[in-house]
């Protein structure tokens, strides 16, 4: 026979588990509710978060490497300017240079012209210790500013008219043996294709005579 308080404590002790169980699920299931709504919150937000962080950090990357390419563009930019520049500079003073070197000559060949017509009226004048200073004077320059038509011109004066006619007290005065033997250096150093060979040595023979001719009139005594 069955003991009616003993089936009492079976039924309590099934209700008790059963309460325990089920708050226990509850618990459970609350717990999954709100490990579920925390992910499907602070998941989606970390995921936001992480997404700008490495946003930023590629847009700082993006900003370094623009910088760098356009610090890069700008050295070549400078660079090229200062090649620029500096070749520009060279041609600036190479025409400069040509312009003063063809200014200066000009104004020789004008000089020249000056003491070349000077002569003549002094070699009419039969002032022949004068006239060799302005041809050789004006030799000179015409050789240095590159007019050689008017330089020989002025070469066969000295040596057809001029020299023959010096003597050796004319030597005395003028420094003229000086300027004949700078304008023979001069013809030497610029004797291509001995164009010049004919008065070099012309003036290598006769100047010498010349420094030993008697004037007219002491030989006539």
């Amino acid at each position: 026979m069955i003991d009616p308080t003993n089936t009492v404590s079976s039924l309590e002790l099934v209700t008790k588990i059963d309460a325990l169980y089920s708050g226990a699920l509850g618990h459970i299931l609350t717990l999954v509710t709100i490990i579920v709504g925390f992910v499907g919150v602070f998941v989606p937000v970390f995921l936001y978060v992480f997404q700008n962080r490495l946003a930023k950090t590629e847009e700082v990357k993006m900003e370094l490497r623009i910088s760098q390419a356009v610090e890069n563009a700008l050295a070549r930019l400078k660079e090229d300017f200062d090649d620029y520049q500096k070749k520009n500079d060279e041609k600036m003073e190479h025409a400069l240079a040509r312009l003063v070197k063809f200014q200066k000559a000009e104004a020789g060949r004008s000089f020249a012209a000056t003491l070349h017509l000077q002569a003549n009226n002094q070699a009419l004048s039969e002032d022949y210790c004068l006239a060799a200073v302005s041809y050789l004077e004006a030799a000179g320059k015409y050789l240095l500013g590159g007019d050689y038509y008017n330089l020989l011109r002025v070469l066969i004066e000295l040596d057809k008219k001029i020299l023959p006619k010096l003597t050796k007290h004319d030597f005395e005065s003028d420094r003229i043996e000086e300027r004949f033997k700078a304008i023979t250096l001069l013809l030497e150093e610029h004797n291509e294709k001995n164009m010049f060979r004919e008065w070099i040595d012309s003036f290598h023979t006769n100047v010498p005579i010349a420094l030993k001719r008697e004037p007219k009139d002491e030989v006539e005594k």
